[in-house]
């Protein structure tokens, strides 16, 4: 078979599907949301009343100022963490 210029890879053809039709950005708040409790570890998790992305931040609701405190001693990893499952 030969490969013509226009070929893509399958991978990159549905990312520029999601992309065009706007789907990316919700498919990527999904991943965050289903990855917080291993970001954050489960303690924590129980603990979060309210998790949204807005503008692609994402923001967490505690219902503990204790918790609140520890998530943000550690939000750079959080960040960092939470980053690699978007890749």
């Amino acid at each position: 078979m030969i490969k013509k210029e226009t070929d893509k890879p399958l991978k990159a053809v549905i990312e520029e599907l999601l992309r065009i039709y706007g789907w990316k950005d919700h498919i990527d708040a999904v991943r965050l949301m289903e990855g917080w409790e291993k970001a954050v570890g489960r303690i924590v998790a129980k603990h979060t009343s309210n998790l949204e992305v807005k503008n692609g931040i994402l923001y967490a609701t505690f219902d503990s100022s204790v918790i609140r405190s520890e998530v943000h001693l550690v939000r750079t990893r959080l960040v960092k963490e939470l980053n690699k499952k978007l890749e």
